[in-house]
């Protein structure tokens, strides 16, 4: 398919490569390091310092992996490096043999045909989408734009992928991020039975200390008083209407106030005496 679309280029990739001793070592030191280093540290800074961006980079990358999973489970391939007659060579062991495959320590653990999709490049895209979101300096953000074309260029030169591998990298990734903000969105429209259980606390006002906050607005409202009664201008003491008459309970006189005999100061009922006054009137 790479001949009949003109992409084959993985065997000159590959050929130049191993007659570049500096650009060989280069990239077998790349491919064997970088693919584990720069994902884990970045998930370690996002968990660290950003919390809520980690949740979601991270399971757009295990959504990613799982999909890459499937893929070598349902239909696994050979990478250039064991298909033979070919021309390819394994830049970092040598030749192969495609029934017996060698790749140092990792034969054992690592499933030799798992070509397509290629997480290498899977995993360097989300790592590049994951620095350009967190970081607006130019220089990191042109990092993160290398790094998957990098690693593109590592795996075809090194015969570990075929470029169509590549491009299956880059899809299932783009699928995990998709699958991401799906289940995002479910979880902020479908609550949890936790999150039903408790009372949403910006749905009712909140009164403390006399003041009302209402949902949405920062600005507290005066609660009003129950029967809160007529103005303090208005609350007058009651004036007995005939001398000697009770006045009800809890009324207080003013002082100053004028009796209903006229004489200001005096209690009700009592004589005033003075000049002009005929005090045999008074017995």
């Amino acid at each position: 398919m790479e001949s009949l679309l003109r992409i084959d280029w993985e065997y000159g990739l590959n050929q130049f490569t191993a007659r570049t001793p500096w650009l060989e070592s280069f990239c077998n030191f790349y491919y064997s390091t970088f693919h584990f280093l720069i994902p884990i540290t970045l998930l370690v800074v996002l968990y660290v310092r950003r919390p809520r961006d980690y949740r979601s980079a991270r399971t757009a990358l295990s959504f990613a992996t799982l999909l890459g999973l499937v893929g070598f489970w349902l239909y696994p391939l050979a990478p250039p490096r064991l298909m033979p007659g070919l021309g390819y060579i394994d830049t970092a062991h040598g030749p192969q043999d495609l029934s017996d495959p060698e790749f140092g320590a990792l034969t054992e653990m690592s499933n030799q045909y798992a070509a397509m999709p290629s997480l290498h490049v899977g995993w360097s895209l989300w790592c590049g989408v994951v620095i350009i979101g967190m970081t607006s300096k130019v220089w990191l953000r042109a990092l993160g734009v290398l790094y998957p074309l990098l690693t593109t260029f590592v795996v075809m030169a090194t015969a570990n992928h075929y470029l169509l591998d590549a491009v299956a990298g880059v899809a299932v990734v783009l699928i995990g991020f998709g699958l991401q903000r799906v289940l995002d969105r479910l979880r902020g429209s479908v609550p949890s039975a936790e999150r039903a259980a408790v009372p949403d606390a910006g749905t009712d006002p909140v009164s403390r200390h006399g003041t009302t906050v209402r949902p949405g607005t920062g600005s507290p409202e005066t609660a009003e008083p129950a029967d809160a009664g007529p103005p303090e201008a208005e609350r007058r003491p009651t004036v007995p209407s005939r001398p000697g008459e009770a006045e009800p309970a809890g009324t207080a006189r003013t002082s100053g106030a004028a009796s209903p005999s006229g004489a200001a100061g005096e209690p009700s009922g009592t004589a005033a005496t003075g000049p002009g006054v005929d005090r045999s009137a008074a017995g």
